[in-house]
């Protein structure tokens, strides 16, 4: 009897955040669930994935996928990102621009395309917003 041992990759991701940075140590700078578009062109947002405590990421890479949130309810699919990760690391992040207001849903999925973490956020315009 011939066996085959297949890995299995544990991916450990339970947390992502969306902020204005993320520094070489995963700190996370600008962190809110509302940012403002300054003018007509969108904001750079990072989009952090992190490990839980004591844990590495687990994984060679992951799919981020961004979808628009319309009604408050609908998912409508934007764009996708691979990120190349190590297994050994504890955390990863991926700069993603983006262009139109609204209310945004960011996934990470693994290897098997299920949902690890995800995270929201709205994205307001400056032009929308009463003069101070």
């Amino acid at each position: 009897v011939q066996t085959c041992a297949l890995p299995i990759w544990v991916v450990h991701a339970q947390k992502m955040v969306i902020c204005n940075d993320i520094d070489r140590n995963g700190v996370c700078a600008g962190s809110t669930s509302t940012y403002e578009m300054a003018d007509s062109t969108g904001p750079i947002m990072c989009v952090g994935i992190f490990a839980d405590s004591a844990k590495t990421l687990g994984t060679e890479g992951l799919v981020i996928k961004v979808y628009k949130i319309r009604d408050g309810k609908e998912e409508r699919f934007g764009s996708d990102f691979i990120k190349e990760t190590q297994k050994n690391w504890t955390f990863c992040w991926r700069r993603i621009l983006f262009w139109e207001k609204g209310s945004y849903i960011v996934k990470a999925y693994d290897q098997d395309e299920k949902v690890i973490c995800s995270a929201d956020f709205t994205l307001t315009s400056k032009l929308d917003s009463p003069p101070k």
